[in-house]
């Protein structure tokens, strides 16, 4: 389809130039020749390919510490192990390959870094205007999805999936909302791992 519109704007421009030329006793003025695309040297700048990638944004805050902490994080931040936690939603459909490309890259640089995935989703639900609910007596009875819920509330986490990084002196150095892509969180992991 795209080539029969362009093959008819051709036609047209052609059709309009021979329209165009002559009629005068006047001797027609030359004009320089134009170079079609086709024809452009192979050096000519090609148009910027448009980048949808999340941005790369630093962050360095220091980790809230407190009685919101789970011990096993603050176990982390007390040994300055550097640390990426992971909020997901088990029951969104993309929590499982966000998790595995994550894993992926944590296992990569086994021992340099550790992984904590939480469940931010388990009780949660939303309401009729939207907003996102919790089911708190459910979430009582269960200590693991407080401790997700109460961590996530404590860093800041509105949305799932939710990527943090923290470095070996605890401060947050990433945080993202959204899926991540896998060269930019090694990126990331690098950083607090050289």
């Amino acid at each position: 389809m795209r080539r029969l519109v362009v093959a008819f704007v051709v036609a047209g421009l052609a059709f309009s130039l021979v329209g165009c030329g002559g009629g005068g006793d006047a001797p027609a003025a030359e004009t320089p020749a134009v170079v079609p695309d086709a024809f452009a040297p192979s050096g000519a700048p090609a148009e910027p390919v448009p980048d949808y990638s999340a941005e790369e944004t630093a962050t360095f805050e220091l980790f809230p510490m407190g009685e919101d902490v789970p011990k096993t994080v603050s176990d982390r931040l007390a040994e300055k192990q550097p640390m990426a936690l992971l909020f997901v939603d088990s029951a969104q459909k993309d929590s499982d390959d966000l998790t595995a490309e994550v894993k992926a890259v944590v296992e990569e640089n086994k021992g340099l870094i550790d992984l904590l995935v939480y469940d931010v989703g388990k009780y949660s639900g939303v309401d009729k205007d939207g907003r996102i609910t919790i089911d708190e007596q459910q979430l009582n009875e269960d200590p693991k999805a407080q401790e997700s819920v109460v961590l996530a509330r404590a860093l800041g986490v509105n949305f799932s999936p939710y990527v943090i990084i923290v470095d070996d002196q605890g401060y947050i150095i990433y945080r993202h909302s959204g899926y991540v892509d896998s060269g930019l969180l090694e990126r990331q992991v690098q950083r607090v791992t050289e």
